[in-house]
């Protein structure tokens, strides 16, 4: 499974190449607000995926090839979560994605489109946060570091 990560307008959404299902699933919190249609915010970016997932292929001798994808069925994925209210959180719904998608036609990420949400959403975003602050993958990870040691010193 491969999943990509789009932003497009300010907002975050993922392509996913599910091999063992042979779909191309689009996992977008936010439902098409009326008059927009699937093609309409969709099909460019699919058709990019594609291609550049050919060009990669190609370069790196992946088994899966154009001609395999390109049968593959795309879908926009129905999920219970996704409304039209909450177009702020997009990233942390991406990431949150990321983190729990596996492919399973029953999946739960854990939000419930209720207010609870909210209190769940700002968790994420603080955890999100301290693991990209505090990861070795940043370059400032050593600041980071001594900078939440100091203040935790006791004196």
């Amino acid at each position: 499974m491969f999943l990509f990560l789009f932003w497009s307008g300010d907002h975050f959404y993922l392509i996913v190449i599910n091999q063992k299902a042979k779909k191309v699933e689009i996992i977008d919190n936010l439902s098409l607000p009326e008059g927009i249609t699937y093609d309409d915010k969709y099909k460019t970016f699919a058709e990019r995926t594609f291609e550049a997932w050919t060009i990669f292929s190609e370069q790196e001798g992946h088994p899966l090839r154009k001609a395999q994808i390109s049968a593959y069925e795309i879908v926009l994925l129905e999920m219970p979560w996704k409304n039209r209210t909450n177009k702020t959180d997009c990233g942390v719904y991406a990431m949150r994605h990321m983190e729990t998608y596996k492919g399973n036609q029953t999946w739960n990420c854990g939000f419930k489109n209720t207010d609870e949400d909210k209190d769940f959403i700002c968790r994420l975003r603080m955890r999100y946060g301290t693991e990209i602050l505090l990861s070795v993958l940043n370059k400032r990870h050593e600041l980071m570091y001594l900078a939440l040691k100091r203040a935790n010193q006791v004196e």
